[in-house]
């Protein structure tokens, strides 16, 4: 008999599969679901609000300061959005061996290229030009995250055009990562800020993670023409809702839940 395991790929669980195929841990969302991804979010923004105490971002000189500190935060937010994005283009590799017909087949060929061995390589060769699909799948819209600091509404990934050119403060990254002395002017606040907004921006717009921080966001009750609508505020950044460093907010899908008279007839406005 054949041996039924998770069809989430480099899963090898095979207890408790839900109808459609997979574990627990994968059908939670993995580790979006279990709030992994969140915390080390957490910890990273909270070392960046303890920065700012000391050199505040309103500075517009101050945006070019560079220091070990900033340099330990772009490593790490980077870190943390490669395997955020991996992750995530992982759940779509999955699904094709699923649902062929409406999943993502570039994804799946990038995965199953096979190295000069005829081995397949997996996700070895993955770059980050490889998850440019996914810009397409969470809608990036012109500026989506406001930066309460700065007061102005910025995109960390508005730059990001196509698989050949990331975004700057990927190139940064990269600079940081191999380029060591001479590339510690990139170590600067601004590419500090765009880095760690890209991991939370990718917090906001992911099914499963989102749910972590939602519960950060209220709603308000207006009254129009005989109906009542919940409409639910934008999402802040979770170290603190009141005095929050970013604010993500998105007009896609339409973020109110309009009610009718009877309560049976509940639906979400489109």
């Amino acid at each position: 008999m054949l041996e039924t395991k998770c069809l989430f790929i480099e899963c090898k669980e095979t207890d408790n599969l839900n109808k459609n195929g997979y574990c627990l841990f994968h059908s939670n969302g993995g580790n979006f679901g279990t709030g992994e991804t969140y915390e080390q979010y957490q910890i990273i923004e909270n070392d960046f609000i303890n920065y700012i105490k000391y050199v505040p971002l309103n500075e517009p000189n101050h945006l070019k300061v560079y220091s070990p500190i900033l340099r330990d935060i772009i490593l790490r937010s980077c870190v943390q959005i490669e395997l955020f994005l991996k992750e995530w283009a992982l759940f779509y590799c999955s699904e094709y061996k699923t649902y062929p017909p409406f999943a993502n087949k570039k994804i799946w060929k990038e995965y199953n290229k096979c190295d000069k061995e005829g081995i397949i390589a997996g996700t070895k060769s993955w770059k980050i030009g490889t998850y440019h699909f996914l810009k397409q799948k969470f809608y990036p819209e012109e500026n989506p995250i406001f930066v309460r600091p700065l007061n102005e509404y910025i995109n960390p990934f508005d730059d990001w055009k196509d698989e050949k050119n990331p975004p700057s403060w990927w190139k940064a990254y990269n600079l940081i990562k191999h380029g060591g002395q001479s590339a510690k002017s990139s170590s600067n606040l601004k590419n500090a800020l765009l880095s760690l907004s890209a991991l939370f921006y990718l917090h906001c717009v992911n099914d499963y993670s989102k749910q972590y921080l939602e519960k950060f966001s209220s709603f308000h009750i207006n009254s129009r023409f005989g109906k009542i609508e919940l409409e639910y505020d934008p999402i802040t950044s979770p170290i603190n809702n009141k005095k929050y460093l970013f604010r993500f907010e998105s007009s896609y899908p339409n973020r109110k839940i309009e009610l009718a008279n009877k309560i049976d007839s509940v639906h979400r406005s489109i």
